[in-house]
């Protein structure tokens, strides 16, 4: 089993198999070739609007099992590699999903589950759940009605610290990120409402959801699903006592990193009791100069992404870029649909500045540029090729950055109260990973290569863009016209 292979299964406690999936959904992996350079799908088709229809199809869209292959390397065991719908930085994976069902149905019992990606199933964690426990524990989560349905994200606090060392509670953070747009992506597809929630009392959630100190809340979801049939509603049961099945007899490693205390730390110092108001703005005040400042022009109307495509995301994360400019009309598309869907984001607040150091963009001037979403222009900066800048900050040993069409960096400002300082970083890299989400699929609606960055040189990165000392780059996002040649990089951040 590789390191990624770990997730958490729990043992000798009842699972309930999410059999409904059409036939389509678990065959679709078959029909890649062997260099991924094709993927051939048929239409989802939900089989039906049971609630465990179309949970069912959620997970599995969102986080679920889409595909696997074998590496075996010189002198090394044989190991099979996973793939999921969603990127994750190392493909190490460290969320895992929880289930919160309110309604007593024929087809799943009321109660907390934990979602096995790797068997496709869930497994009853909780009954007798008290409702109003979790309402109280969630801050401005007013109500929870019957149709309605909440996922809680969790990050295993350990498991990417072993590469990312004191990177490795950011990237988790970025990594949630990724995962909440993915489920709000999927959650339109499912034509149902959704709304996020960061503010939550820690303490109060883990003891819920029976989490060591090893796992932590990151994110809650409550879905709305307007399609639900009712007809398969039966009688609430009679009220029982709240059960918390046995959780310690999991598969998981019980030897944890060196890292491991000083992840806990953190993680423990970012937990707050009480609500707290979440920043309304940005606090990073540009401190470059403007040359001049440039109208994008206005972009075209896209239909919604269809649901081959979502899949098909997954393996197009990462290309080879061509030396072609890329087209300005596309350039804004991706600008405009990345940055001001997250608006629609409820919950999570957009508290990024975006900088774009263009290179190669039909219309613009290689430099420096920044990105004003509410009024889609552009400020340029500073007029001059930054290319051989990028080449230096980014770690990457085969990227060839004379390809790259534009570089997005997205920064934060942790220069807030004391009282909410380590919560901010939270909601930092959270809306980065959020962000780095709409960028994916708004390059994916433009035809254009994507590939996000996460190993780069912070402080160079910092003095390139004049950065003042609360102010950090939190991910990287490079764009460029795509190559014919789908062969994987060498050396991904997210494979």
């Amino acid at each position: 089993m590789s390191i990624s292979d770990n997730y958490t299964k729990y043992l000798e406690i009842s699972h309930k198999p999410l059999e409904n999936l059409d036939p389509n959904l678990k065959s679709w992996s078959k029909k890649y070739d062997r260099m991924h350079k094709k993927i051939k799908l048929k239409p989802i088709i939900s089989g039906g609007n049971s609630l465990i229809d179309r949970v069912s199809i959620l997970l599995f869209l969102t986080y679920g099992i889409t595909n696997w292959h074998a590496s075996c390397r010189a002198n090394a065991p044989f190991i099979r590699q996973f793939k999921r719908p969603i990127p994750s930085g190392g493909a190490l994976y460290p969320n895992e999903i929880y289930v919160l069902i309110n309604m007593d149905s024929v087809t799943i019992d009321r109660g907390i589950y934990h979602y096995d990606p790797y068997s496709h199933e869930l497994t009853l964690i909780k009954t007798g759940v008290k409702i109003k426990k979790v309402i109280d524990s969630v801050f401005k989560l007013n109500s929870v009605s019957e149709k309605d349905f909440l996922l809680f994200t969790t990050c295993l606090l350990d498991k990417n610290s072993y590469r990312y060392t004191d990177w490795s509670y950011r990237i988790q953070n970025i990594d949630t990120g990724v995962l909440l747009h993915r489920i709000y992506d999927i959650t339109n597809y499912l034509e149902n409402d959704i709304l996020f929630y960061l503010n939550f009392n820690d303490e109060q959630l883990s003891e819920i959801l029976g989490l060591d100190e090893s796992e932590g809340v990151l994110g809650v979801c409550k879905i709305s699903d307007k399609n639900l049939n009712e007809s398969e509603t039966i009688p609430r049961a009679l009220s029982s006592n709240e059960k918390l099945n046995k959780l310690n007899n999991h598969n998981l490693p019980q030897t944890f990193s060196k890292n491991y205390n000083t992840i806990i730390d953190f993680h423990n110092s970012t937990k707050i009791e009480e609500d707290i108001e979440l920043p309304s703005k940005k606090s990073n005040e540009n401190s470059l100069e403007t040359i001049t400042s440039i109208k994008l022009p206005k972009p075209k109307p896209i239909k919604g992404i269809e649901v081959d495509k979502y899949l098909y995301t997954r393996y197009t994360t990462f290309n080879f870029f061509q030396k072609e400019a890329i087209n300005i009309e596309r350039f804004s598309n991706v600008l405009y649909r990345s940055f001001k869907d997250i608006e629609k984001f409820k919950g999570i607040p957009n508290l990024l500045r975006i900088y774009i150091i263009v290179r190669n963009v039909t219309g613009l001037s290689p430099g420096l540029y920044s990105y004003n979403p509410n009024s889609h222009v552009l400020d340029l900066h500073e007029e001059k090729d930054l290319t051989q800048d990028i080449k230096k900050y980014i770690v990457h040993p085969t990227l060839d950055v004379n390809k790259i069409g534009a570089t997005f960096i997205l920064t934060g400002n942790y220069n807030t109260s004391c009282k909410v300082h380590n919560r901010t970083y939270r909601y930092l890299n959270i809306s980065a990973g959020v962000q780095l989400g709409f960028l994916v699929t708004s390059s994916i609606h433009s035809d254009l290569g994507r590939y996000p960055m996460l190993s780069y040189d912070v402080k160079g990165i910092k003095e390139l863009l004049n950065l003042d000392r609360y102010t950090y780059p939190l991910t990287m996002f490079l764009s460029g016209v795509q190559t014919t040649n789908l062969m994987k990089i060498k050396y991904p951040m997210f494979i």
